[in-house]
């Protein structure tokens, strides 16, 4: 269903103003690989790609404590507009 699903997403700027960075992960049930869950950070938005990429990494260690029978199988670094906190 997501495979091969990444996009990294690179900082850009428009002024004065940088586009903020939201860490995604898809986790899919091991049992049911066409069951997929998208998971939002709520720590972020992050300035780099670096840091969302960090806290991708941090997210998909702690699915399988947070969610029995799930597994990252792949993540997004999505660019957030000026004023966004998260993408609808």
């Amino acid at each position: 269903m997501f495979n091969n699903w990444c996009w990294c997403t690179y900082i850009v700027t428009y002024g004065d103003s940088f586009i903020m960075l939201q860490a995604i992960i898809i986790v899919c049930l091991m049992g049911n690989p066409t069951q997929c869950i998208m998971l939002e950070d709520q720590r972020g938005p992050y300035n780099s790609d670096r840091e969302c990429k960090a806290r991708v990494m941090e997210m998909s260690e702690a699915v399988h404590r947070h969610m029995r029978g799930y597994k990252p199988i792949s993540y997004q670094c999505r660019s957030l507009k000026p004023g966004m906190l998260t993408v609808r």
